[in-house]
């Protein structure tokens, strides 16, 4: 029911359904879910996610690093700040059934966040914007208008926040290949932008790949180097 009154990334902002998401571990050998408890987090703020991440930890093979999107209430009127936007980072236990609070990174290249990659030291990401202004009348625009304005952000838990590559149309879901290679799938351009991260960590355009149909949303890169989309083939079917 909450996903119903605050989805900020699909216009739906009634923040009495902000905060109360929870992560969760899922067994598909017993067909089992179970709740992750948030060691340190302040449950305060709650957590919205949209977009999230699971990296093994570099420096220890048995932990992982979760970086999840968390779209917290406004601080103003959310029709035209939009969300509160922040990425909790969390580091698993060797156990792998309980995150404990790392960080939160907070600043305005966030914007309005789609998706995120995560690093395997828990300290940066690349993530997703899905509009150029976080208020839902400026989405719309930008989608109504097809502008290609929204972008890619890098961010370090201790450098800050940096674009790192600009002029997507709607950029949604993001993933990193086998050879290091970076796909961005553009929701209403219907393609996926295909980059190379460059050593002071921007972007480098190689390669567009046009999909047609719907709408692109997330996307996932097998070890061959396989992709898959998914698509929303009728965006406002109602």
């Amino acid at each position: 029911m909450r996903r119903t009154l605050w989805l900020p990334n699909q216009s739906l902002t009634n923040s009495t359904g902000a905060g109360k998401d929870y992560l969760a571990v899922f067994d598909p050998s017993a067909g089992t879910s179970k709740h992750l408890p948030l060691v340190r987090f302040d449950t305060k703020t709650g957590l919205s996610t949209a977009g999230f991440d699971v990296v093994s930890a570099s420096e220890e093979p048995n932990h992982v690093f979760v970086y999840a999107i968390n779209n917290r209430k406004s601080e103003g009127h959310v029709l035209v700040d939009g969300p509160n936007s922040v990425v909790e980072i969390f580091k698993s236990d060797a156990s792998g059934f309980k995150l404990s609070y790392v960080a939160t990174v907070k600043d305005p290249l966030i914007g309005m966040p789609n998706d995120i990659i995560g690093a395997p030291d828990g300290k940066s990401f690349f993530l997703t914007t899905d509009a150029k202004t976080k208020g839902s009348w400026g989405r719309f625009a930008d989608i109504l208008f097809g502008r290609e304005n929204t972008f890619v952000t890098w961010c370090h838990v201790e450098d800050g926040c940096k674009v790192v590559a600009r002029r997507l149309r709607t950029a949604s879901g993001i993933a990193r290949g086998p050879q290091g290679e970076i796909y961005i799938a553009n929701m209403f351009a219907s393609s996926i932008s295909v980059f190379e991260e460059q050593a002071d960590h921007s972007l480098m355009l190689t390669d567009t790949i046009p999909v047609g149909g719907g709408a692109l949303d997330g996307i996932s890169v097998d070890a061959d180097g396989a992709l898959f989309v998914s698509e929303i083939p009728k965006v406002c079917h109602g």
